[in-house]
């Protein structure tokens, strides 16, 4: 009897520690995963819109459904073109009939009804056709550095043309060294090259950047030639549907003082025999292309800082577009 008490004591003191150890493992889980929930919280409020309210705002206090794709997700994803890159997005269709073209269904409406804005200067305007349109498709997509859409909220700040929403092209800053001993380099260049497997794509470009206290720039051009796309399944090569596209871009920034900075930019695209596949494909044409498509824009801002409250920033704009 004493030797069964005694193995019954063991067994008790065993249970004791093992229940003991389960609760410090599922203590300790749940803290890592309250930590890890923490961290993921603190990086979606650090997410800045300005398409909602026209001003900087977090991601997560803005009270519209914004969404948006930074240059880190354009570097990953690796675009084509700009239409391709909404692909994916939630609340975005791309409604693509020729690779030339792309235009964004954004809240059931495209074309003169879903406004588009280059560092937030309008590309809409009155010719703009109420169906889909290739005019998203004459921004070159190695230019951007975030896109935001605002869905279903663009009339009130943008006018009656935002129906739908709003599509806002960001395009890469210059940046400005804060000091002497900011460890940003001076002069910098980069170059990429993109070849696709059945000749659908050959791609080529250089970029080169300055930054100084006073002054900073962005220099680029891109070269591209599309093949014939290849579609997967029975689909097969999808004729006519290549061209030729070659784009440059020059950016620059100036630092008058320290309230008022002077921003300068054009932006050049032309595309060359851009086929239309559906008018070929569907409509029996022969030949049906556009030839050129092209778009220029030359703009000058000038942003002036204010302390006051009321009035924090007055940004003047000057544009040419064609």
């Amino acid at each position: 009897m004493r030797k069964k008490k005694k193995n019954n004591s063991v067994t008790r003191t065993m249970i004791f520690f093992m229940n003991r150890l389960i609760l410090f493992i599922t203590c300790n889980c749940l803290i890592i995963s309250v930590y890890a929930q923490e961290d993921t919280v603190i990086k979606s409020l650090n997410e800045v819109i300005i398409t909602a309210n026209r001003t900087l705002q977090k991601e997560a206090v803005v009270p519209y459904t914004v969404k948006s794709v930074d240059r880190q997700q354009l570097s990953q994803f690796n675009p084509r073109t700009a239409p391709e890159a909404l692909m994916g997005m939630n609340g975005v269709f791309v409604q693509k009939t020729n690779h030339g073209g792309g235009s964004a269904f954004v809240r059931g409406l495209t074309g003169n009804q879903t406004l588009i804005l280059i560092d937030g200067i309008r590309l809409n305007n009155s010719t703009f056709r109420y169906g889909p349109n290739q005019y998203l498709n004459t921004i070159d997509a190695f230019t951007i550095q975030k896109i935001e859409v605002a869905r279903g909220t663009g009339s009130v700040q943008y006018g009656t043309d935002a129906l739908g929403g709003v599509i806002h092209v960001l395009s890469k800053e210059p940046l400005l060294k804060k000091n002497a001993d900011d460890g940003m380099k001076k002069l910098g260049a980069t170059a990429i090259v993109k070849v696709m497997s059945g000749n659908m794509e050959q791609t080529a470009r250089a970029e080169m950047n300055y930054s100084s206290k006073r002054f900073a720039a962005i220099v680029g051009a891109t070269g591209r030639d599309f093949g014939v796309m290849i579609g997967g399944d029975t689909t097969g090569k999808q004729s006519p549907s290549g061209y030729k596209e070659f784009a440059y871009d020059v950016k620059l920034k100036f630092k008058l003082n320290e309230q008022v900075q002077l921003t300068t930019a054009h932006y050049f695209l032309q595309q060359k025999n851009v086929p239309v596949y559906h008018k070929v494909l569907l409509e029996n044409f022969a030949v049906n292309e556009m030839d050129p498509q092209q778009r220029m824009l030359s703009y000058a801002k000038l942003s002036i800082s204010n302390r006051n409250n009321l009035i924090r920033t007055i940004d003047l704009i000057v544009s040419h577009q064609q």
